[in-house]
Formats: C-alpha cells, structure tokens, sequence
C-alpha cells in the first residue's frame, strides 16, 4: 500500500493492515470519537434518511 501511511494526526486515520485487529480498532474508535461525539453516534446507532414534510402534510 504505497501512498497511504499511518498517522498520529487526528487528520490521518489509522490503517487496518490485517495485523492486530484489536489494537486498530481501539484506535479507530478513538478517532471517529475525536472527529466529533455525533459520527461515533451515527456508528453505534446507525443512521436515519431525514424526513421531509410536504405542505399537503405528507410526510416522505
């Protein structure tokens, strides 16, 4: 994987290279969770289309 490194930025996400699963995954976690509450959120309890009311009430 030329190109793509591994960073201890916050910018640059840690890479999963097949190797250690649970130590990636703690570090991702604490990335997303870096990135902002709201993206660990939509991760853990998925996330929903937004709903759009019409003016005749009908909601889509």
């Amino acid at each position: 994987m030329d190109g793509i490194r591994e960073g201890n930025l916050t910018t640059r996400p840690p890479v999963l290279d097949g190797v250690n699963y649970g130590y990636w995954k703690a570090r991702m976690t604490a990335f997303l969770m870096s990135l902002d509450m709201r993206c660990w959120r939509v991760i853990v309890a998925g996330w929903k289309h937004p709903l759009e009311t019409h003016e005749d009430g009908k909601v889509t």
